[in-house]
Protein backbone atom coordinates (compact mmCIF):
# COMPACT_ATOMS: atom_id res chain seq x y z
CA UNK A 1 0.00 0.00 0.00
CA UNK A 2 1.79 3.59 -0.95
CA UNK A 3 0.45 5.24 2.20
CA UNK A 4 2.09 2.51 4.36
CA UNK A 5 5.48 2.89 2.24
CA UNK A 6 5.26 7.03 2.18
CA UNK A 7 4.43 6.74 6.25
CA UNK A 8 7.19 4.14 6.80
CA UNK A 9 9.92 6.44 5.23
CA UNK A 10 8.13 9.90 6.27
CA UNK A 11 6.79 9.20 9.74
CA UNK A 12 8.87 6.19 10.84
CA UNK A 13 12.19 7.69 8.97
CA UNK A 14 12.94 3.67 8.15
CA UNK A 15 16.05 2.90 6.34
CA UNK A 16 14.87 -0.25 4.56
CA UNK A 17 11.03 -1.28 2.92
CA UNK A 18 10.72 -4.78 2.71
CA UNK A 19 8.95 -4.90 -0.60
CA UNK A 20 7.90 -1.73 -0.79
CA UNK A 21 6.61 -1.92 -5.15
CA UNK A 22 3.71 0.25 -4.32
CA UNK A 23 6.61 3.39 -4.51
CA UNK A 24 6.34 3.36 -8.53
CA UNK A 25 3.05 4.70 -8.27
CA UNK A 26 4.53 8.09 -6.79
CA UNK A 27 7.81 9.47 -8.21
CA UNK A 28 7.93 12.16 -5.53
CA UNK A 29 8.17 9.23 -2.88
CA UNK A 30 10.62 6.75 -5.19
CA UNK A 31 12.67 10.46 -5.18
CA UNK A 32 12.16 11.03 -1.07
CA UNK A 33 13.18 7.21 -0.88
CA UNK A 34 16.62 7.79 -2.99
CA UNK A 35 17.46 10.74 -1.59
CA UNK A 36 16.80 9.41 2.16
CA UNK A 37 19.17 6.18 0.89
CA UNK A 38 15.85 4.43 1.62
CA UNK A 39 16.89 0.70 0.53
CA UNK A 40 13.81 -1.40 -0.78
CA UNK A 41 14.24 -5.62 -0.09
CA UNK A 42 12.62 -7.57 -3.34
CA UNK A 43 12.03 -10.55 -3.55
CA UNK A 44 11.11 -11.53 -7.39
CA UNK A 45 9.39 -15.07 -6.95
CA UNK A 46 7.62 -14.33 -3.95
CA UNK A 47 5.91 -11.00 -5.45
CA UNK A 48 5.00 -13.13 -8.80
CA UNK A 49 4.10 -16.20 -7.33
CA UNK A 50 1.80 -14.23 -4.58
CA UNK A 51 0.44 -12.35 -7.70
CA UNK A 52 2.14 -8.75 -6.83
CA UNK A 53 4.03 -7.93 -10.07
CA UNK A 54 4.29 -10.27 -13.09
CA UNK A 55 8.30 -11.57 -13.53
CA UNK A 56 8.27 -9.77 -17.49
CA UNK A 57 7.23 -6.36 -16.12
CA UNK A 58 8.68 -6.30 -12.70
CA UNK A 59 8.75 -3.10 -11.47
CA UNK A 60 12.27 -3.36 -9.60
CA UNK A 61 13.73 -2.20 -13.41
CA UNK A 62 11.45 1.35 -13.40
CA UNK A 63 12.60 1.70 -9.92
CA UNK A 64 16.74 1.48 -10.57
CA UNK A 65 15.79 3.19 -13.41
CA UNK A 66 14.32 6.15 -11.06
CA UNK A 67 18.01 5.62 -8.60
CA UNK A 68 15.95 3.54 -5.74
CA UNK A 69 18.65 1.07 -3.93
CA UNK A 70 17.60 -2.07 -4.24
CA UNK A 71 18.40 -5.46 -2.52
CA UNK A 72 17.04 -8.95 -4.11
CA UNK A 73 15.94 -11.39 -1.11
CA UNK A 74 14.28 -15.33 -1.44
CA UNK A 75 11.41 -13.73 0.84
CA UNK A 76 10.59 -17.32 2.10
CA UNK A 77 12.93 -19.46 0.24
CA UNK A 78 11.00 -23.03 1.45
CA UNK A 79 7.80 -21.66 0.43
CA UNK A 80 8.36 -20.02 -2.80
CA UNK A 81 11.21 -22.64 -3.40
CA UNK A 82 13.63 -20.42 -4.39
CA UNK A 83 17.46 -19.73 -3.88
CA UNK A 84 19.39 -16.02 -3.71
CA UNK A 85 20.95 -17.06 -7.19
CA UNK A 86 18.07 -18.09 -8.81
CA UNK A 87 16.71 -14.99 -7.63
CA UNK A 88 19.79 -12.98 -9.59
CA UNK A 89 19.52 -15.28 -13.09
CA UNK A 90 15.50 -13.89 -13.01
CA UNK A 91 16.85 -10.12 -12.27
CA UNK A 92 19.55 -10.70 -15.46
CA UNK A 93 17.80 -13.12 -17.61
CA UNK A 94 14.10 -12.41 -17.01
CA UNK A 95 14.12 -8.82 -16.28
CA UNK A 96 16.97 -7.63 -18.17
CA UNK A 97 19.03 -5.96 -15.37
CA UNK A 98 22.78 -5.72 -16.73
CA UNK A 99 25.88 -8.14 -14.82
CA UNK A 100 27.09 -4.58 -13.52
CA UNK A 101 23.99 -3.40 -12.04
CA UNK A 102 23.74 -6.67 -10.39
CA UNK A 103 26.88 -6.23 -8.43
CA UNK A 104 25.54 -2.72 -7.54
CA UNK A 105 22.51 -4.65 -6.26
CA UNK A 106 24.74 -7.05 -4.25
CA UNK A 107 27.01 -4.45 -2.95
CA UNK A 108 23.66 -2.48 -1.47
Amino acid sequence: NLNNVKSAIRDLKVDRVCHGLACTNDIDLMKMAKDQNIVFDIGLTSNHLTGVADIKNHPIKFMIDHGCNVTIGTDDPVVFNTQLCKEYLLLENEIGISKKECAKIMDN
